[in-house]
């Protein structure tokens, strides 16, 4: 519930193809077996 007439803000979500998903867990897995660190492959 808003308070003091705060106005809602909408955001458009974000979507991604299976293809796009696939790549970039695959390039996070490639990262990782690079030995780079986990918060930079979550970025």
């Amino acid at each position: 519930m808003l308070q003091n007439g705060a106005k809602r803000m909408i955001m458009k979500r974000r979507r991604y193809t299976p293809e796009q998903v696939i790549r970039m867990l695959a390039e996070g897995e490639k990262l990782l077996n690079a030995d780079h660190d986990m918060a930079l492959v979550c970025q």
